[in-house]
């Protein structure tokens, strides 16, 4: 498959990602399931699924506070997703996903900030002529068709076909020690992201089951589906328990 090939698929894949972001939400935007799709149509699986873990753990309690755009992980898994495949290197998606979550954070302000407040005072007028075909064109084909094509499509072409070979003589040039180094620091991304999620819940009363997990995942080799099923198992013992103090009462 050519550089081109893969920089058109690339920005395919982010368009219809985005379309349902905007539109039908069936989570095809989250990198955990992005990075193993662009990973499929770009022909390596293995990264694709590399990637997207990496990113997902990255991006874990990310949320929307008010006006304030936290880092876009949809960009920053896609195109780091498409470098990693065309590079060989997952290396690539963890040194190049920030700073590419970063500009996506950008993009999205100014979409927001100004192309959606442009469009909307179009979208206005025709609505108030009743002018249904004006309404369609800036409500739904302008903010599609224009700002996703200027604003993450052609964006991911560029970074793919153009950026790809500059990745690869930029790795050559880190020193082996270097790239084990980043490598080591995007793994320990996930503890970040499950801190930042840890944050958001009571943890006051949830870290007797926290080390539970823990002791049984360090301790006792419990793998990711044991773990699952004990936590099923406690839910039901704690839903059970609280069911009869109910009835008792």
């Amino acid at each position: 498959m050519s550089l081109l090939t893969q920089a058109l698929i690339a920005s395919l894949v982010m368009f219809i990602v985005w379309l349902d972001y905007e539109w039908v939400h069936v989570w095809t935007y989250r990198p955990i399931v992005l990075g193993p799709l662009m990973g499929i149509c770009l022909g390596n699986l293995q990264i694709g699924l590399e990637v997207g873990a990496t990113v997902e753990l990255m991006f874990l309690a990310t949320v929307w506070v008010g006006s304030a755009v936290p880092p876009n992980e949809i960009l920053s898994a896609g195109i780091a997703t498409a470098l990693a495949v065309t590079t060989g290197d997952a290396t690539v998606a963890i040194a190049t996903a920030l700073p590419i979550a970063i500009l996506g954070s950008a993009l999205l302000t100014f979409r927001n900030t100004f192309m959606n407040t442009f469009a909307m005072q179009h979208f206005e007028k025709a609505a108030g002529k009743a002018d249904i075909k004006g309404m369609k064109f800036w409500g739904i084909i302008i903010p599609v068709g224009l700002y996703h094509l200027v604003l993450f499509v052609i964006p991911t072409f560029i970074a793919v076909y153009f950026g790809a070979d500059v990745c690869v003589k930029v790795l050559e040039m880190i020193p082996p020690e270097v790239l084990a180094a980043i490598n080591c620091g995007g793994r320990m991304i996930g503890a970040v992201g499950l801190a930042l999620l840890l944050k958001s819940i009571n943890f006051n009363r949830a870290w007797p089951f926290f080390f539970l997990g823990f002791i049984f995942s360090a301790y006792l080799g419990v793998g990711n589906l044991g773990i699952t099923m004990l936590a099923v198992v406690v839910v039901g013992i704690i839903y059970m328990y609280k069911e009869k103090t109910a009835s008792n009462k």
